[in-house]
């Protein structure tokens, strides 16, 4: 490796680092209480240090916010809109950090003065938007009955997720994925029938048995 080559892959980590502390920060304290000095001494560096990677707290936030999605792999609709939302979960109990990060922020954004407030109304958009399209995929597949609205069943399985991920934070020892598969069993029921087209009590969790 050149010596520049090295440069660069030190540079690298110390971003990541620094991206890996912000996550622990703004986690715990929100953006506006979680300071770049705390960041800083995370990290070892003082605060010009941090600043010397990321020039103001903000451009540091929506780092630390794209870095969240990078590492949230993008999943597809091949096996059905539930078991594809299941995948995320799956990811979000492997990161508890990175969850916490997540509610923290999506909270604290709401205000429209918040600097992250755009990111999280687009992300609730595409959010909204892949979950219908993915049940409207289902019912053109036989997945999902036709008789179910795929508009009102993505807010109701978008809103799951966000509360089970809420009280998985307050209650890890709580089987999320097993929550999520008796819920989505019947969720979106419409006319009496379920998401998997089996009657609700042989309903099979979508991405397999639950462990544990």
């Amino acid at each position: 490796m050149s010596d520049v080559q090295a440069k660069r892959t030190g540079i690298a980590d110390r971003r990541e680092e620094i991206l890996e502390a912000a996550v622990q920060v703004f986690g715990r304290q929100g953006f506006r209480r979680g300071s770049l000095r705390d960041v800083a001494s995370a990290v070892g560096l003082s605060q010009q240090g941090v600043l010397h990677h990321f020039p103001t707290k903000e451009q540091l936030l929506m780092a630390t916010l794209e870095r969240y999605r990078e590492l949230r792999q993008a999943v597809q609709h091949d096996n059905g809109l539930v078991a594809a939302m299941r995948v995320h979960l799956e990811q979000d109990v492997g990161s508890p950090d990175r969850l916490r990060f997540f509610i923290t922020l999506a909270a604290e954004a709401t205000d429209p003065e918040h600097p992250a407030h755009g990111y999280f109304r687009d992300r609730y958009r595409r959010a909204f938007e892949w979950a219908r399209d993915g049940l409207r995929l289902d019912i053109q597949d036989g997945r999902t009955p036709p008789t179910v609205d795929a508009e009102d069943a993505a807010v109701r399985l978008i809103a799951l997720s966000d509360g089970l991920q809420l009280q998985y934070l307050y209650r890890p020892e709580m089987d999320l994925l097993g929550a999520y598969d008796r819920n989505t069993a019947d969720l979106v029921l419409t006319a009496g029938r379920q998401i998997g087209g089996h009657p609700p009590e042989l309903a099979q969790p979508p991405g397999g048995p639950t462990s544990g």
